[in-house]
């Protein structure tokens, strides 16, 4: 019974481990929150003493069973987070060698209480130590992970700095396997088990240090990432201003050529020459600015990102049907809502232009109502290829979709609401609902 329990205790550590992968992706879950804890949790609870058994009751290796273990939930967690592979797969890593520390510390705890035995013997002090130094990495790291990494794999998504960081992991990873003795009366050779602790620590220093620096450098391509949005923002105003100005002088112009214009009609009128009069009319009509900026809301900086993808949708002979209803002022920054409505247009326009021009179709609108939701609903035509896995669409730059979808969710959950994606052969579907 002793046995069982320490190899049961062994195993024990996939709920930290669990823990540790799922806290970044707090925002990142396929289902709802609590339909994965306790999926989580159940099947974790059935399949730890089943694993348990397996190793007490056959010759087996505790190892031959938990690598599998892992293997499977990864497979497994890959399936229940919204997140690309690379990202899953750097969490996961991260998960894994950080909970091997706790292992490693546990091992020389117990050479130092039975120095006689060696690392495949089953020690109840072992499994205990090991499951109490992985409960408080836990409690510790957990908290850095729920409050800096989950930011960065909501705001860094699709990023290769997740794949370029993945080597670091494994080399403590496989440091972590290599430094741990077969035998327990190696660590009392010379002064080896202090070297082996000292050793620990220092790897464990830098692997945090690693981590560290990793978040400063990504939080610094966030602030860049943020910064170009609110570029991309004053653009889209510049641009509005440029067209307005533009416009303002080609009405000056022509309001002081009107009276001569008027004069010269007359004269051709009381001539009785009708046809110079149509000529004279029709070059008239085409002298008058065509870019006039186009008033959808009272929102300056929404009404100059709608102008600007206005602009680009009639260049691209895409029929337009919107519907706007915004006041001046929101709750919701501007930078926000304009980076959700500006990665929503993008993939408006590059699905528009995988169909044919006379198909090509925006609906879109936005209302606020009751002064608490606002309402974005938008509908737009593409050529009906989309990758998709369950209801979370993918990047696929052929048909746009994708792109800044997983950016828009985030952005509405922020804000207490939510936004859902869908199509229906060759229409796709945006609803977005934020609170006030």
């Amino acid at each position: 019974m002793t046995l069982y329990l320490c190899h049961l205790l062994q195993f024990l550590i996939l709920y930290p481990a669990a823990i540790l992968c799922f806290l970044p992706m707090k925002n990142q879950l396929a289902q709802n929150k609590m339909k994965v804890l306790i999926l989580t949790f159940c099947v974790l609870t059935i399949y730890i003493p089943i694993g348990a058994w397996l190793v007490n009751y056959t010759s087996i290796s505790s190892n031959l069973v938990l690598f599998p273990s892992l293997i499977l939930f990864f497979a497994t967690y890959c399936k229940m987070v919204k997140s690309n592979f690379g990202e899953c797969l750097a969490i996961f890593l991260q998960s894994v060698t950080l909970l091997s520390y706790p292992a490693d510390y546990a091992l020389g705890v117990d050479a130092a209480i039975h120095p006689d035995e060696t690392l495949f013997d089953v020690c109840l002090d072992c499994s205990v130590t090991q499951l109490i130094f992985s409960l408080i990495f836990v409690l510790v790291f957990g908290i850095f992970s729920r409050h800096f990494q989950s930011v960065l794999i909501d705001n860094l998504k699709g990023s290769r700095v997740w794949y370029v960081f993945l080597p670091v992991p494994l080399i403590f990873l496989l440091l972590n396997i290599l430094i741990q003795p077969h035998q327990y009366a190696t660590l009392y050779t010379g002064r080896l088990f202090f070297l082996y602790i000292m050793f620990l620590s220092l790897s464990l220093f830098l692997f945090v240090l690693t981590y560290i620096i990793f978040y400063f450098v990504a939080n610094e391509l966030l602030v860049h990432y943020k910064t170009q949005e609110r570029i991309r923002l004053l653009e889209m105003q510049e641009h509005q201003y440029v067209t307005q100005q533009t416009y303002m002088d080609e009405s000056r112009r022509i309001r002081h050529d009107f009276r001569q214009s008027l004069y010269a009609l007359s004269q051709l009128a009381e001539s009785g020459d009708i046809e110079t009069i149509q000529q004279y009319l029709r070059n008239y009509a085409s002298a008058i600015p065509k870019n006039e900026i186009t008033t959808y809301c009272k929102n300056v900086s929404v009404n100059a990102l709608l102008n600007y993808y206005a602009d680009l949708m009639t260049e691209n002979n895409i029929y337009m049907k919107w519907n706007i209803e915004l006041p001046d002022k929101l709750t919701i920054s501007d930078i926000d809502l304009c980076s959700m409505l500006g990665n929503m247009l993008e993939n408006i326009l590059h699905g528009c232009m995988t169909v044919s021009s006379s198909k090509r179709y925006c609906n879109l609108s936005i209302l606020l109502r009751h002064n608490t939701n606002l309402y974005i609903v938008a509908s737009n035509s593409f050529d009906g290829n989309v990758k998709q896995k369950g209801d979370t669409y993918h990047t696929s730059r052929k048909g746009g979709h994708g792109i800044g979808l997983s950016s828009i969710a985030i952005t509405a959950e922020r804000y207490g609401g939510v936004a859902k994606f869908s199509h229906n052969g060759t229409e796709f579907y945006t609803d977005i609902v934020l609170r006030q």
